[in-house]
Order: C-alpha cells, then sequence, then structure tokens
C-alpha cells in the first residue's frame, strides 16, 4: 500500500469521527440507550482502525519524512478526538442510567394481590472492602438508597447487598443466608464501635514523621488529622483542651525542626497555643512550600534555557550529538531516527525500554543525552501524571492501544 492509499484511509477515518462527533452535538437526554450504545462500538472499531493505519504506515518505506510525521499527526489527532468522544458517550450512558432507576420502578397491584415490578438499572454505591472504619459510612449510604426502599423485594435487597461487598467479606455468608440474616451478620461483625474509635486514633497517632519537608507531606498531614476527627466526632467524641494539648504535642514532634521553629515563632509568649492554631499554621505552610517550589521550578527552567556554556563543553555537546546521530542506539540503523521513533525499542515494554534509557543515560523526560530528567526543560507530562516520557510508563501495559507509540512531534 502506498500513501496515497493511505491518505483515503484517513480521509474516510475522518468522516466517520466527524458524523459521530456531529450526533454528540446534537444529541439529547431523550436520546435511545441502545443508540449510543452502537455509537461506542463504532468509536472502539474505529479505534482500531487507526491501529491499523499506524502499523501500515510503519510498514512503508517509499513515504517521504515530511508525508510520514504529517500522517502520524493526522492520526493522533484523530485518536484524540476519538477517546474524547469515548467518554462524552459513557458519561451519557451513565446518566440516562441513574435517571432511570429513580423513576423505573413501579408497583401494579392485580387481583391476586400480587405485585409485578419493572426491571431496574443498577444502583451505583461503593463497595465495602471490609475495612471496619469504612462500615459506617457503606451502612449509612445502602440503608438510604436500599434497606428503606419499600420498592424493593427481599431478594432484590439482598442481590444488592451481595453486588456490594468485596469476595473477602462474602467468605462468612452462606448459600441459605436472607437479606436480613445477612444484614444483622455484617452489622454483627463490622458494626464495632470501640474497634473503629481505636483505628482512628491509631492513624492518627501513627502518622510517619515527615522526612522531607514538602507541600505534599504537610497536605497529608492535615488530611489525616481532619478526616479521623470527623469520623470520631460523628461517633460522638468530642474533642475538650486536654485531649487538644496532646494531640498538638504528639504530632508536633513529627515535623521537621525548621517547621517547629517556625510555630513557636508565631505564637505569643505565654499562651498555650490551641489546636486550631496548629492546623491553621500547618496549612500557610503548605502555601508558602508550594509558592517556594514553583519559583525554584521557574528559575531553574530560566537557567536551562539560556546555559553558560564554555566553548569546550558546547564542543563536546555537538560531537555527542553528531555521534547519537549518526545510528539509532537500539537498532543502530544509519537513518538518524531518535530513539521514541525506533520501530525495535517501540516493541519492548516499558521495563526493558527504561533498562535501555539508564543503560545509555538518556533523560527519562526526552530521551535524549546530555542532561538528565531534573535538568530537562521540556514541559510535557505523561498522560499519567508523572514526569517522564510514556514509552516508559508502567501503566502503558494495560491499554497497548493508546500508549505504546507515541504521537508524531510531541514535546517531551
Amino acid at each position: 500500500m502506498d500513501i496515497l492509499k493511505l491518505n483515503k484511509a484517513k480521509t474516510s477515518l475522518k468522516g466517520s469521527i466527524t458524523r459521530i462527533a456531529t450526533f454528540m452535538h446534537n444529541v439529547s437526554e431523550h436520546v435511545d440507550i441502545t443508540e449510543l450504545e452502537v455509537k461506542l462500538k463504532k468509536i472502539d472499531h474505529l479505534q482500531k482502525k487507526v491501529e491499523e493505519l499506524k502499523e501500515l504506515l510503519f510498514g512503508l518505506e517509499t513515504a517521504k519524512p515530511t508525508e510520514e510525521a504529517e500522517f502520524e499527526e493526522d492520526l493522533y489527532k484523530c485518536e484524540t478526538r476519538l477517546d474524547d468522544l469515548e467518554v462524552r458517550v459513557k458519561k451519557l450512558i451513565n446518566s440516562i442510567n441513574v435517571s432511570l432507576s429513580v423513576t423505573a420502578v413501579e408497583k401494579h397491584k392485580y387481583e391476586n394481590g400480587t405485585f409485578a415490578q419493572t426491571k431496574i438499572p443498577p444502583i451505583i454505591l461503593p463497595t465495602f472492602s471490609g475495612k471496619y472504619e469504612q462500615f459506617s459510612n457503606f451502612k449509612s449510604q445502602f440503608d438510604d438508597l436500599i434497606t428503606t426502599n419499600e420498592q424493593l423485594t427481599q431478594s432484590q435487597k439482598l442481590y444488592y447487598l451481595n453486588s456490594y461487598i468485596s469476595n473477602e467479606v462474602k467468605e462468612f455468608a452462606s448459600t441459605f443466608d436472607t437479606f436480613s440474616s445477612l444484614y444483622e451478620a455484617l452489622e454483627s461483625r463490622y458494626d464495632n464501635k470501640r474497634l473503629i474509635v481505636d483505628i482512628h486514633v491509631q492513624q492518627i497517632l501513627n502518622f510517619k514523621k515527615i522526612e522531607r519537608e514538602n507541600p505534599k507531606e504537610i497536605r497529608e498531614m492535615i488530611d489525616c488529622i481532619k478526616k479521623n476527627l470527623r469520623a470520631l466526632k460523628l461517633l460522638n467524641y468530642e474533642q475538650n483542651n486536654l485531649f487538644n494539648v496532646f494531640l498538638l504535642n504528639i504530632m508536633l514532634k513529627k515535623l521537621k525542626n525548621e517547621s517547629r521553629k517556625n510555630f513557636e515563632l508565631s505564637l505569643k509568649a505565654k499562651d498555650v497555643p490551641t489546636f486550631d492554631e496548629f492546623i491553621a499554621f500547618l496549612e500557610q505552610r503548605e502555601t508558602i512550600l508550594l509558592s517556594v517550589d514553583k519559583n525554584c521550578i521557574v528559575e531553574t527552567k530560566t537557567i536551562l534555557r539560556k546555559p553558560n556554556l564554555s566553548f569546550k563543553t558546547k564542543i563536546n555537546l555537538l560531537m555527542n550529538q553528531s555521534v547519537e546521530n549518526k545510528s539509532c542506539i537500539v537498532c543502530k540503523d544509519k537513518t538518524s531516527h531518535p530513539i521514541f521513533r525506533c520501530k525495535k525499542f517501540l516493541e519492548l515494554n516499558p521495563e526493558k525500554r527504561l533498562d535501555i534509557v539508564r543503560l545509555h543515560k538518556l533523560c527519562e523526560l526526552c530521551l535524549r543525552k546530555n542532561h538528565k530528567r531534573m535538568q530537562c526543560t521540556s514541559t510535557y507530562m505523561c498522560p499519567c501524571g508523572k514526569k517522564h516520557s510514556r514509552s516508559l510508563c508502567t501503566a502503558a501495559i494495560g491499554d497497548r492501544r493508546k500508549w505504546v507509540i507515541p504521537p508524531p512531534n510531541f514535546q517531551y
């Protein structure tokens, strides 16, 4: 297949995507859910078509580099549009299901006293994993939506209960259990107030000491304290002055000396600090550290963009670049392609790719030589949220279709 036939296939692909996008732009909430499911299958088919075109492009030897780059860029745009359409369709389907769950169940009384019920979509509830501290929240939501719902039979309630408990919790359930017997068994085992209180207290007391003072660890401490204190308050355990003094001194020991010194400086000489003042200090400290970190990043990027290199260093860099451009370090091909476009490199799994990158001392963000990831000026962020090349991301294992081949000409 030549580049002209590939372009025709790409044009057809774009047309199909545009038709689905137009449908989603004009769709209303009263659309038939079956029609949406058909569109979802069509999107999946088009996504596979994109991958087929990528493979055909890689096997094409007659295409010019500019044509190949343009074609790859168009495929990446198509892939992005399809991902966006897939999310929109799934959100609309979920929205319709939730709406139907409120109105779909109606009782129709017959002369013989029996009732007929329509089938309802699944009700969305958090799954209870077996952690004691989560049971109270799970029980409250389950009671509101299921237990007190008079439109559901006991069998339906039992079905929902089994659907929203983990396999670990199901181990002590019997095949002969009714809804009432299984629900009472869960209450008897997990509604243990003393144990739940102990868990929340221990989560505060056992919070790890802050080793590196940064905004993330400060925020984790604030969240841990607030979350568990709210839970204790719901269990009717209120804070008092003595409790606050003990807790304040325990948590102070988990801070770095610099933060403890700043906290002491913020206090009046003879006044006993309150726990609310301590929390306010932590939140202010987090804000300050965030601001400092952002300023450091800006300064680092400015320095790296305009490095003051000696003449000898510049010559070495140019020599290294010329050596790098002579052949690919993976396939040894003389076509001067970068490693992130190397077909042999992309066929490896992320772990082996990372081994090659570290062996040749390449940047783990842009996959080039002469600097490390922390010094890289690229603003690229992997879709998983971390600062590394998407071709090295271990999250790519679960979805090769979207992650294995990096898009053309993207900025690392």
